[in-house]
């Protein structure tokens, strides 16, 4: 291009040739040539709302109030949240502990509050050239509200409702640190990021953000394999703009243990996911014939859902989102899948409960295999105490069997895509991810008997020992459900 002008060069070494600088600059010849199409006018519409959308997130808190709650108007309260958050909080803040900056103009609350914040290490406004991520007031009000209850002495070890809400507001602080810092990567992408940003996200509970592809967090070696830790058919849970197995990610992994928890647990007591465990523990999976395959998996999803649906809500997986059994049912029905070529099951949820602020209605793509186990044995046949008979007959007929345990690998997928829709204005897209591999495990009761049966007494009184251990919480479990209302 020697013979262009150097002022109307492109750079051939950026992504994009510096095509989006080049109409910037030079927009009549643009027209002229044609270079302006719907792609490049999308990407310049894009890049003009980016640093207002970056700015207006930067003061945002992470967490919107009431967003789960029954009923909510999600797309209002978020509309309000990032227009009205900064003002709510700054008025919050002056109401509650400041009270004499009341009659001060907006703006003076503002700067004054800004000054405050330092003091408890929230940098409102921080120095540009040390290129930091910069807080927010609804951190600031969290801290607050933190301190008061620190000075009345509450642990976060103990039990209770001031307890659990200390608690609370340290997984609320730890979010708005991961939000401030991935704002700036979806934004400016991870070059952008200083030493100190890299280590602020890493106490808070994800890695540092790292570029990598599609295919690599839904796969990597086994994407497209079919094998257990294949997760290719998910990668569409994110919309167009991610469905490329070559599109360029920011990813940062889960590395707070209890975050991990949380999510887990969310995804374990999800009725969909416990629906496809017993579906494919118990349904007639191999039967050659598709019908009779289909109506085995309906069966059994629907044994397991009205088996939940019975059990008292402090126990039941049944979220108070969960719709009918007929829609649960249809819906399990749409979105499990089974390879009989494979012996592989999978579903995709996205689960009713949503266990922390950042990561909240996250993906979750899990895959089921059956695991041959050693055999076991159990006591058939035995009618327990015979006439005259002081002890029951433990040395009737055996049944031998093969346990149903099922091997699982779970993709836990998060994007940060706070107000729905605009993940298109993103220089580069982040998610948030864990994965996990599970298998279900053989109960104590199984092995104990197995070991009686093969004289194995040292096993025997081990597994005896821990099923004595759970008995007072089976049987207060056993009176939870036998007289609860339901």
């Amino acid at each position: 291009m020697d013979w262009v002008p150097k002022d109307k060069q492109m750079d051939m070494r950026q992504p994009d040739a510096g095509l989006l600088d080049w109409i910037k600059e030079n927009p009549a010849e643009a027209v002229a040539v044609g270079a302006i199409t719907p792609y490049a006018a999308k990407e310049l519409s894009a890049a003009a709302a980016r640093p207002l959308q970056k700015a207006i997130s930067a003061r945002s808190s992470i967490k919107i109030d009431k967003f789960y709650s029954k009923g909510a108007n999600k797309a209002q309260l978020a509309m309000h949240h990032f227009l009205k958050n900064e003002q709510d909080e700054i008025n919050k803040i002056v109401k509650k502990w400041y009270p004499d900056l009341k009659n001060l103009k907006y703006a003076d609350k503002k700067r004054e509050l800004s000054g405050i914040a330092k003091q408890f290490g929230v940098t409102i406004t921080p120095d540009p050239a040390l290129n930091r991520a910069k807080g927010s007031f609804g951190e600031l009000t969290a801290v607050l509200e933190r301190k008061d209850l620190i000075a009345k002495g509450i642990s976060p070890e103990e039990r209770g409702w001031q307890a659990r809400k200390l608690r609370g507001l340290d997984l609320d602080i730890r979010s708005e640190h991961q939000w401030q810092v991935l704002n700036k990567v979806v934004h400016d992408d991870i070059k952008s990021l200083s030493r100190a940003d890299k280590i602020k996200i890493n106490k808070a509970g994800l890695t540092a953000p790292i570029k990598t592809n599609m295919k690599n967090v839904f796969g990597g070696k086994n994407f497209g394999s079919g094998k257990l830790n294949d997760h290719s058919r998910a990668i569409v849970v994110h919309g167009k703009q991610m469905q490329s197995p070559n599109t360029a990610v920011s990813i940062s992994k889960v590395i707070n243990s209890g975050d991990a928890y949380r999510m887990h647990r969310a995804v374990s007591k999800d009725h969909l996911n416990q629906m496809a465990e017993y579906v494919m523990k118990y349904a007639d999976l191999d039967n050659p014939d598709k019908i009779a395959r289909l109506e085995s998996i309906r069966k059994h999803a629907q044994q397991k859902f009205f088996s939940m649906a019975a059990t008292p809500m402090q126990y039941a997986s049944l979220h108070w989102e969960v719709g009918n059994a007929d829609k649960s049912i249809q819906q399990f029905m749409q979105r499990f899948r089974y390879n009989e070529k494979t012996g592989i099951g999978r579903i995709n949820i996205s689960p009713s409960r949503k266990p922390l602020p950042l990561i909240g209605g996250f993906n979750a793509n899990i895959r089921y295999q059956k695991v041959k186990t050693k055999p076991r044995y159990r006591l058939i046949n035995n009618k327990g105490f015979a006439s005259g008979q002081k002890t029951p007959d433990m040395f009737g007929e055996w049944e031998k069997y093969y346990p149903n345990k099922i091997k699982k690998s779970y993709l836990y997928t998060d994007r940060l895509d706070l107000l729905k829709g605009s993940g298109w204005t993103q220089k580069l897209p982040h998610l948030s991810i864990m994965t996990k591999e599970d298998v279900s495990r053989v109960t104590n009761r199984e092995k104990m008997i197995t070991s009686l049966k093969e004289k194995n007494w040292r096993k025997a009184a081990t597994s005896a020992a821990k099923l004595a251990g759970k008995l007072p919480g089976l049987a207060g479990r056993f009176f939870a459900f036998r007289f609860a209302r339901i």
